[in-house]
């Protein structure tokens, strides 16, 4: 073959392997970002079911403070330890930390 013909198509060839795995690393990144936007919506969607939970919580030992006479801290704490003893989870976050974490979220996914 020729000089003038072999340098050309070897260009070429590397310039359409480069295309093409570009291409490649284009179409992964972008599902992966749909990925972590799932996840993120997610983790959103978790976090207002602990703040509702959380002001379920508030409301229920509210009435059974009046039910009990016990104050709402002593019966958040024996609950907490049932809770604890039953699944070997403690509830400790609150509604706050749940905010906190939603803004943290809300504000990447605006980026």
């Amino acid at each position: 073959m020729d000089k003038d013909i072999i340098i050309p198509l070897i260009t070429g060839l590397f310039g359409f392997s480069g295309t093409i795995l570009s291409a490649f690393i284009a179409n992964r990144v972008l599902k992966e970002k749909r990925e972590i936007e799932k996840s993120n919506s997610l983790i959103l969607k978790l976090c207002e079911q602990i703040e509702a939970y959380y002001s379920l919580s508030e409301h229920c030992l509210a009435k059974l403070e009046d039910i009990s006479k016990s104050s709402k801290q002593t019966l958040k704490i024996k609950i907490r330890n049932e809770i604890e003893a039953k699944i070997g989870l403690r509830p400790t976050m609150t509604a706050s930390d749940a905010k906190v974490i939603k803004e943290r979220i809300s504000k990447n996914l605006s980026l």
